[in-house]
């Protein structure tokens, strides 16, 4: 196994040889941090790294992530400065040469972003936030992205605008620097899933002319579900499939609950990784990742049995495993198989003293057990 800052090095410079040992003692770190310009969309937080590596040798890696300012006034929140309660709001874009160095890109709007809520009184005035982007062969960038709008939704002892959420389709033809928006979500409230339909991933395993498939998650006032839906016509519409993975049984890592989620072809099968919330409540409990597999094409999923694992699924990832600025919570994964079967896993993570921030892990063997995944900075 290569040291984790080893790892960096090698995949960035051509001298790892003749670096000294001191480098064993570098801390892992994000790739991906919030921006220090408070009138940028990210100065706050970002979150939920969508990653399309390049095609061919002239392309750049890109990756798409949402975030916000924080707060609310002015500079801060969400759309019309209200408060925000979720690292959501606005969506950017980043390029690499590597999948590990990125450079923010200034989007055309005055806060650099490319693709922010729409009209006050649409569905999705209030705050967006990227879920996933699949590029078809002619170039264009589809986009699937939550969005909700400032309609007071009851939970708990209060009602808060920006809960009801729903799924959105854009269209980007420029590399992703502007999105034409469909008039309405593709993927709409079910009341007998729960309050929202929301964090849409898609797989497209049969190409672009077969039937895409997108998990998404709903939360039902006391635990987050994963659901599925299939399209036949490039995502404009989609059909339930049902609830694809369920919570954890008590004590479990995932016993309040599966929330954010990633797929990929894997080994013969499709695999998922999961954001698994446990005991605590599906607010205050613990989130790990956690690993599922189908083989059936996403018919079913079940939690995939390793030696070790604490829980059918996992976890593979806990706070504080990828490096100490991991140390509150973990997040948002996104899976990107890579050549040689190796497997990269971006995610999301922060402390209770540093915001939000993406960071990526990689198994180099492509197993998934949690002492495969190194960090790559």
């Amino acid at each position: 196994v290569i040291h984790a800052p080893i790892m960096c090095l090698l995949r960035s410079s051509p001298m790892l040889l003749f670096t000294t040992v001191a480098a064993l003692t570098m801390t892992p770190r994000p790739i991906i941090t919030p921006s220090a310009n408070p009138a940028r969309w990210d100065a706050a937080c970002v979150a939920n790294p969508v990653v399309l590596p390049p095609r061919n040798a002239n392309e750049d890696w890109l990756c798409f992530y949402y975030g916000n300012r924080g707060g609310y006034g002015d500079l801060g929140g969400w759309a019309g400065g209200a408060k925000c309660f979720l690292p959501t709001g606005w969506c950017g874009m980043a390029r690499s040469a590597n999948g590990i160095s990125w450079t923010p890109v200034d989007g055309m709007s005055s806060d650099k972003a490319v693709f922010g809520p729409g009209e006050p009184d649409a569905w999705d005035g209030l705050h967006v936030g990227v879920g996933d982007v699949i590029r078809l062969s002619n170039g264009t960038l589809v986009m699937f992205y939550l969005g909700g709008s400032h309609e007071p939704v009851s939970m708990g002892p209060a009602a808060r605008a920006g809960i009801r959420m729903r799924i959105g389709r854009a269209l980007s033809n420029d590399g992703g620097m502007s999105w034409v928006r469909d008039t309405a979500p593709v993927v709409d409230v079910a009341p007998e899933e729960g309050l929202f339909a929301s964090w849409p991933r898609v797989l497209t395993a049969d190409g672009e002319d077969g039937e895409w498939y997108m998990t998404y998650h709903a939360f039902n006032g006391s635990h987050w579900s994963v659901f599925s839906a299939t399209s036949n016509d490039l995502g404009a519409s989609w059909v339930r499939q049902g609830r694809a993975l369920a919570p954890g049984a008590e004590g479990a890592f995932d016993s309040s609950g599966i929330g954010t989620r990633a797929m990929c072809e894997w080994q013969g099968k499709w695999l998922m990784c999961f954001e698994g919330v446990g005991d605590g409540g599906p607010f205050a409990g613990t989130h790990k990742l956690g690993v599922a597999v189908s083989e059936d094409a996403g018919a079913t999923w079940s939690k995939l049995t390793m030696e070790g694992a604490l829980d059918p699924g996992g976890p593979i990832v806990e706070p504080g495993g990828p490096g100490e600025w991991t140390a509150q919570v973990v997040g948002t994964p996104y899976l990107v198989p890579m050549d040689g079967g190796a497997l990269r896993l971006y995610f999301c993570a922060k402390t209770t003293q540093t915001n939000m921030s993406i960071g990526c892990l990689e198994s180099v063997t492509g197993e998934v057990e949690m002492d495969a995944w190194q960090p790559l900075c």
